[in-house]
């Protein structure tokens, strides 16, 4: 019953429930309270379970595999920063929050083998209203869903209990190991998903996944911005001329996603020997979409037609 205190160096295994329970009945008893190099292993239940009252608690370079959850923060538990530690082989998530855990942090932490999720993040039922703040930064993800075909990571629950910004950065999430694809590298899944930004995240190649590396962007909830991250491309841009005795040219965007309409914007080039009349963007597929005029541009040798700059931009709704 007292904050700002220090469990350091414990190891403890074959547990009946969880290696390590932080528990009280007032939400400050344990604030502040570091644990720093501890290990939880093969235990039944979560090697770290994080519950009412365990509001700013530090985990560093702590240890956690072979339980059911690697780490799990529920019932009002919050603001945890864990840093530096290993996640890995729990039979169920390597680290799970159970409409909890809002304005934690996981910064630099190796999360790997889980037979589900690397991370999951849920919302729903009679629990407060989702959460608000979670940063995963810098952390390495391999090798989760491994018995399920999986995500590495989501983010769920339902739109009456959103999760509001959820941040995702620096963050390696490998697809194909062990002879198992999960299912996505992250998950955004649904309306409960809101102010959402996965940016500047390696994942690993198209084909190491048994979906693709992120979600359908058309499942996301409102400003969800998922950009600038290898293996992930979300913006293109190029050049396309409709020659002469034609309406339409067709162009290969090249993007790891399908954009919508709202994302392709073109820009006239030149100025064609006819009059093409109004200019308009359809037929939007995975792989191209076509730039379509009114009338024939015409041409010659040195003006072959009407020619564009194309730009898209799909990285949210």
């Amino acid at each position: 019953q007292s904050y700002r205190w220090i469990c350091e160096n414990v190891h403890v295994q074959d547990c009946t429930g969880h290696g390590f329970w932080f528990s009280s009945a007032n939400s400050w008893n344990l604030y502040d309270t570091i644990v720093r190099g501890c290990h939880a292993g093969k235990c039944r239940l979560n090697g770290f379970y994080l519950s009412n009252g365990a509001t700013d608690m530090h985990l560093t370079n702590c240890c956690s595999y072979n339980n059911q959850n690697g780490m799990t923060l529920d019932n009002l538990a919050s603001s945890a920063q864990v840093t530096s530690c290993h996640f890995y082989d729990n039979s169920a998530h390597n680290i799970f929050l159970n409409n909890a855990g809002s304005r934690s942090k996981f910064i630099g932490c190796k999360i790997e083998g889980a037979k589900k999720n690397g991370l999951r993040i849920v919302s729903g039922g009679t629990a407060p209203a989702g959460t608000v703040g979670i940063q995963v930064v810098g952390c390495n993800f391999r090798g989760n869903g491994r018995e399920s075909n999986d995500d590495q990571v989501i983010v769920t629950g339902v739109p009456s209990h959103t999760h509001s910004s959820f941040m995702m950065s620096d963050c390696i999430i490998d697809g194909y190991f062990d002879n198992v694809k999960p299912r996505y590298g992250i998950n955004l899944e649904g309306a409960a998903v809101v102010n959402a930004s996965v940016q500047g995240n390696i994942f690993g190649f198209p084909s190491d996944f048994a979906s693709k590396a992120v979600s359908d962007t058309s499942n996301f909830g409102s400003q969800a911005i998922v950009r600038n991250n290898v293996n992930w491309k979300t913006e293109a841009q190029g050049s396309a001329t409709i020659l002469a005795g034609s309406t339409s040219v067709v162009v290969n965007h090249g993007l790891s996603v399908t954009p919508y309409t709202k994302h392709i914007h073109i820009t006239a080039d030149n100025n064609p020997t006819n009059d093409p009349g109004h200019v308009w963007v359809s037929h939007v597929t995975p792989t191209q979409f076509t730039i379509s005029c009114k009338s024939d541009p015409g041409g010659a040798a040195n003006n072959p037609g009407a020619s564009f700059v194309w730009e898209v931009k799909a990285w949210s709704q």
